[in-house]
């Protein structure tokens, strides 16, 4: 796989967030081309500047993908401290074609992108402080992907205001530790997401594991375990 912690636009690219969008996309898959045959981006989170941009970086995702097969899961989410004032970027993970391995293409579906081993999730948005709502959505987009919440393996939380973390906090624990244990690893963030009025955002990970190893998959204190 393909890990990007962070790429901006180039310094020719006008500031805009549309252009700055495409601009990325084309620099990645190039990148990614000159280590392997073909490349498929599966999950990318648009760290914006200001996220009333997010309309432009989520159209210009759209149009770079429109005659593609496989797009990535999407999150977009405001951060300050973007490098060179530009006013996106992006932290992707792609899958690379291997000859030496028979696997499966990446799929998207509706919410998220399949790998051979894992479902990597967009944003799921709640209007619960608890996020409530949002993990029920997440369990349905993993039902689709036929799996469920306990292969979820990681999540990234972002919630809107900082008070709230508790609520999100019970919320995980309902969810995971309580219904579906053992609970993935986590992160949690304070940052406004594209949906106004929506207090949480999630976008997890999930595993795909054959019935012999889920069945005896290792999960321990701030650590999940894949093989």
């Amino acid at each position: 796989m393909l890990f990007l912690e962070g790429a901006s636009a180039s310094q020719k690219c006008p500031r805009d967030p549309f252009l700055e969008t495409k601009d990325v996309l084309t620099r990645i898959h190039q990148l990614g081309h000159m280590a392997s045959d073909a490349i498929d981006l599966v999950d990318c989170t648009a760290y914006l500047a200001d996220i009333k941009d997010a309309a432009a970086v989520r159209r210009a995702i759209t149009d770079f993908y429109a005659a593609a097969a496989i797009r990535p899961a999407t999150t977009l989410v405001q951060a300050g401290g973007l490098p060179d004032g530009k006013s996106v970027l992006l932290r992707c993970t792609g899958t690379m074609s291997d000859p030496a391995f028979a696997r499966m293409p990446p799929v998207s579906i509706d919410g998220a992108t399949i790998t051979d081993r894992f479902v990597f999730t967009s944003a799921l948005l709640g209007r619960n402080s608890s996020g409530s709502d949002a993990f029920d959505g997440l369990q349905r987009v993993l039902k689709t992907a036929d799996v469920s919440l306990k292969e979820v393996v990681t999540c990234s939380f972002y919630v809107k205001d900082q008070a709230h973390m508790f609520d999100l906090f019970a919320g995980f624990y309902e969810a995971f530790n309580k219904e579906n244990p053992p609970p993935p690893t986590r992160g949690e963030y304070q940052a406004d997401t594209e949906c106004d009025d929506c207090l949480v955002a999630m976008k997890c990970v999930a595993a795909r594991l054959p019935p012999a190893a889920a069945s005896s998959g290792l999960g321990m204190s701030g650590m999940n375990l894949v093989i």
